[in-house]
């Protein structure tokens, strides 16, 4: 059994890999939309509603048109690129854009029919999150604010600080009581999180399967790794989506990569291993009554 399995090409571990995924993330969508991760999610947003305001608030929320489509799809291309530097065929790239609509695609039809009860209370306190002071912030400024200088950020308004501590102990019903009003958030899944997840594990598997310094290697994958998570944690931290909108966008950037990774693998001419793709010697030709290739098959 265990040859047996050895023998299955890793092109169809993805495949499968993305099949359980495709499935996780339909029950989980189910979950969301019948309003039984509700009550968690309120509970949850309100802790979030507790952390003070600072400055580096608007770095982050700066940070977030790196993951906007025209960004993203800019840094598919560039991916594109040294893939068909690294000898994948053109046919990857298609498979890849493709992949990159699709995603596009799921993430405006749950906008459009997913929506989650959230207190309206909640609603100024996170806003407070998304550093709304950065309108006085000057043109000039945003540069140094991008790069990570939270120094150049206003520090938040009182009124502001007041909101989320009002939001943040607001009083409200889990069954959604009559003493209540609650808005639809159309958030789900974030956009944020399923494209840089789907980059990041796509630049992961290529710097595992390419890169040949030990070292470099590691580095770039943990990097890599931190750039996949670190999109949609942003936006949750910032108060632009709620939590199952993170964990939606995580499984569906996920499977697509799997997708992606098992067309890499199907279009792949080299790796750091060999320099090429290893062939199958099951099916080259092999000289009667010896253990040797035949030279002039080779």
């Amino acid at each position: 059994m265990s040859v047996s399995l050895k023998r299955v090409p890793a092109i169809y571990w993805w495949l499968l890999l993305a099949l359980l995924l495709l499935a996780l993330f339909v029950v989980y969508t189910a979950l969301v939309t019948s309003d039984s991760l509700a009550a968690l999610t309120v509970r949850q947003e309100q802790w979030l509603l507790q952390r003070p305001l600072a400055r580096f608030d608007c770095v982050v929320y700066q940070w977030r048109y790196l993951g906007e489509a025209p960004v993203s799809l800019a840094l598919l291309l560039i991916i594109c690129v040294v893939c068909i530097r690294l000898k994948y065929r053109l046919r990857f790239a298609f498979a890849l854009l493709l992949l990159f609509s699709t995603g596009i695609g799921v993430e405006v039809l749950g906008k459009q029919y997913v929506a989650q009860p959230v207190p309206a209370a909640f609603g100024t306190g996170m806003e407070a999150l998304g550093c709304p002071q950065i309108w006085r912030v000057s043109h000039l400024k945003l540069i140094p604010l991008s790069l990570g200088v939270a120094s150049v950020a206003p520090a938040a308004p009182s009124f502001r600080v007041a909101e989320k501590q009002a939001a943040a102990s607001a009083v409200f019903s889990l069954n959604g009581g009559s003493d209540d009003s609650y808005f639809g958030y159309t958030g789900y899944p974030s956009g944020h999180s399923y494209r840089w997840m789907l980059i990041g594990l796509v630049a992961l598997w290529l710097t595992w399967r390419q890169v040949r310094k030990r070292f470099l290697r590691g580095l770039l994958m943990l990097v890599f790794l931190a750039l996949a998570f670190a999109g949609g944690i942003g936006q949750f931290y910032t108060g632009a989506h709620l939590f199952t909108d993170m964990i939606g966008g995580y499984l569906l950037g996920a499977l697509l990569a799997c997708c992606a990774i098992a067309v890499l693998r199907a279009t792949e001419t080299r790796n750091r291993w060999t320099g090429r793709v290893p062939c199958d010697l099951s099916v080259l030709p092999i000289a009667e009554k010896s253990d040797t290739l035949s030279p002039e098959k080779l």
